[in-house]
C-alpha cells in the first residue's frame, strides 16, 4: 500500500463498512453531491472514525480509487489460475473471481466505472499502468491456442469473447439493479457458459 494510506487499518470491520458505503455513495451520486454524512450514517460509524483515517471527502475518494484498482488487481493476480493455459477457462475464472469480490464490495465495479478521470490524474503515478499491465498478462501469459482451428484469427476471437462476456455480464447486472434482486452466480455463469461453449464449438478443434 502506498505511504499515504499505510495508516488505514483494512482489518478493522468498521473501516471496511466505510469503504463499502463509500463505494455505494460515490456510485449513486456525483462526487459533488456525495456526502460523508450519508456514508457514516449508512456505515453505522462516527464521523470521528472516518476523519481519523481520511482527512476529508477528497482523500476518501482518492483512497477508494486506489483501492478499486490496486487492491483488486492484486487480488485477481493472486487468485487467477495462471497454470491453466486455456483462454476460455481463464475468462470464466476471472468472472467468478469478480463475483466473489462483488460479494464483499457490491458497488466496487460500479464505482470504478464512474471514476472522475480528472481527479485520478492528480495522483495517477500511484496506480498508473496497473490495469494495462494486468490486461497484458491476462491475455498473453501462458496461454496455448494450439487447439484453435486453423485459419482463425486469434486476436479477433479474443475480442469477440471479451465483448460477448462483458455484454452478458453488463446486461445481467442491469437486470439485477432494475429488478432490485440479489446476484445469483449460478444463473449468470449458466448464461456465460452457453456462449463460451458456443465460442469453443465455433473456433476450437473437436
Amino acid at each position: 500500500m502506498i505511504d499515504r494510506f499505510k495508516h488505514i487499518d483494512l482489518s478493522n470491520e468498521r473501516v471496511q463498512r466505510i469503504i463499502n458505503h463509500g463505494f455505494e455513495e460515490f456510485s449513486k451520486q456525483s462526487y459533488e453531491k456525495s456526502s460523508t454524512n450519508q456514508i457514516v450514517k449508512n456505515a453505522g460509524v462516527s464521523r470521528g472514525l472516518l476523519y481519523h483515517y481520511f482527512k476529508d471527502k477528497e482523500e476518501l475518494y482518492d483512497f477508494l480509487i486506489y483501492y478499486s484498482i490496486k487492491i483488486v488487481m492484486n487480488e485477481l493476480e493472486k487468485k487467477i489460475d495462471w497454470n491453466n493455459t486455456d483462454f476460455l477457462y481463464r475468462i470464466r475464472n476471472v468472472i467468478i473471481l469478480k463475483l466473489e469480490i462483488i460479494e464483499n464490495y457490491p458497488y466496487l465495479f460500479e464505482f470504478h466505472d464512474k471514476i472522475d478521470k480528472k481527479k485520478i490524474a492528480k495522483y495517477s503515478y500511484e496506480v498508473e499502468g496497473e490495469i494495462p499491465k494486468f490486461r497484458e498478462k491476462f491475455y498473453n501469459y501462458n496461454l496455448d491456442f494450439c487447439n484453435v482451428k486453423s485459419g482463425v484469427d486469434i486476436d479477433k476471437m479474443i475480442n469477440v469473447t471479451r465483448f460477448v462476456v462483458k455484454q452478458i455480464y453488463t446486461d445481467y447486472m442491469e437486470r439485477v439493479f432494475i429488478e432490485e434482486t440479489s446476484i445469483n452466480k449460478e444463473v449468470l455463469m449458466k448464461e456465460i457458459d452457453i456462449y463460451l461453449d458456443f465460442i469453443r464449438t465455433s473456433f476450437y478443434k473437436n
